[in-house]
């Protein structure tokens, strides 16, 4: 891929409002936006996420009623819709399931290591309750956000259209999917699929600051 290829993905990328319910992403393509998402980097490796990837009509509808405004018609519209779920915690069975894949697919013995480091560091986030924060929540949500941005890119490459949603009841969403039993909190939805042709923001043009505005070179 060229960079003007890269560059054109990423200008021509945009957020969906109305959504062609009649068009549906192939398994091909589905299968491949999943692994962008298990693909995604996090910090230290750890994963700390689960995603949830919904497309039977009643379940989409069901969710749809946690949504907030003009976000319910994208959930019960769109091809598929995916949760992006992050770890209450960093459990001690995490750390190990992670360490221990680790040394089987790399052939090293370093599993101890790894556990010690991320007790290390989920101790070291504790700390962060003196800014008013959760530390661990926080430091489990923001893989997530980083997974997103692969997700979103991914759709782009493939020519699927997408919608980036906040706009939740995530408390009423997590009773819906169970995820708290699993020991995590939804934090953010992608709507996924091919837009109407009378989505309005087919027309739109790409507004973004100049580089001199957002980037400082040093």
């Amino acid at each position: 891929m060229e960079p003007k290829d890269v560059i054109k993905s990423l200008e021509t990328r945009y957020t969906a409002k109305i959504y062609d319910r009649t068009k549906k992403i192939s398994e091909e393509h589905l299968k491949t936006l999943i692994e962008s998402l298990r693909l995604a980097p996090s910090s230290m490796g750890l994963q700390p996420w689960h995603f949830f990837v919904i497309s039977s009509d009643e379940m989409k509808e069901k969710i749809s009623k946690t949504a907030l405004g003009d976000n319910q018609n994208k959930v019960r519209d769109c091809s598929h819709l995916f949760v992006l779920a992050a770890a209450n915690k960093l459990t001690k069975n995490h750390m190990e399931k992670y360490a221990h894949e680790v040394d089987v697919l790399r052939h090293s013995n370093i599993a101890n290591y790894i556990v010690e480091q991320a007790k290390k560091y989920s101790r070291f986030s504790k700390c962060a309750w003196l800014v008013g924060m959760d530390g661990v929540k926080a430091f489990c949500a923001h893989q997530c956000y980083v997974a997103l941005g692969y997700l979103s890119y991914t759709a782009s490459l493939l020519g699927i259209d997408s919608t980036i949603m906040g706009g939740f009841n995530f408390y009423s969403l997590d009773r819906i999917l169970g995820v708290k039993e699993m020991g995590y909190h939804s934090i953010i939805t992608m709507a996924v699929g091919y837009a109407a042709e009378n989505d309005p923001e087919v027309l739109k043009i790409k507004v973004r600051f100049d580089e001199k505005d957002v980037v400082t070179y040093l």
